[in-house]
């Protein structure tokens, strides 16, 4: 009686520590879970701001999807490239967010001003410009990558010169 009393404790002790362990585990991995979305929001605001700052810099390649390489590729060699040379670029507003439940795609738009220098006589040598970029990303390999993008011109620094010879 004795032994059989000593074994049923062992056994529910034994079961105890097993639930224990599951449960630990269960929690272990929720948090591993929770802590790669957070990391891979991170990662995606990080990405976000480079990829604007490579919009008005260049260099942008490297943040975009195949087909969408392959589409600036194509975009590029039917433009006629300026020689406007950016001075520096300022961020001013930058928001992402996912649009979808599995968190593997995800929309950003970042307004941003763009300095330049045009190098021309006939106009002032500097001047800014308020661009908005809106970017669809998608996660590929574990990389945010961007789908598509879209710029919008806002005012510049002429908008108000132009004011200005109106107003006189």
């Amino acid at each position: 009686m004795r032994d059989k009393l000593l074994m049923i404790f062992i056994s529910l002790l034994t079961l105890g520590v097993a639930l224990f362990a599951i449960d630990a585990c269960r929690d272990k991995s929720e948090l591993e879970a929770k802590l790669a979305t957070y990391q891979s929001e991170e990662q995606l605001k990080k990405d976000a701001e480079k990829f604007t700052t490579a919009v008005s810099e260049g260099g942008m390649a490297k943040y975009l999807t195949d087909d969408a390489k392959k589409k600036l590729q194509k975009e590029g060699e039917e433009h006629e490239h300026s020689k406007v040379v950016v001075k520096g670029t300022k961020i001013q507003q930058l928001y992402t967010s996912f649009t979808n439940k599995e968190k593997t795609k995800a929309i950003s738009y970042a307004t941003y001003e763009a300095t330049y220098d045009i190098g021309r006589e006939d106009v002032p040598s500097t001047y800014k410009q308020v661009i908005t970029v809106k970017g669809n990303w998608v996660l590929q390999n574990g990389k945010w990558k961007c789908e598509t993008y879209e710029t919008v011109l806002g005012a510049d620094s002429r908008d108000e010169e132009l004011r200005k010879q109106i107003q006189q």
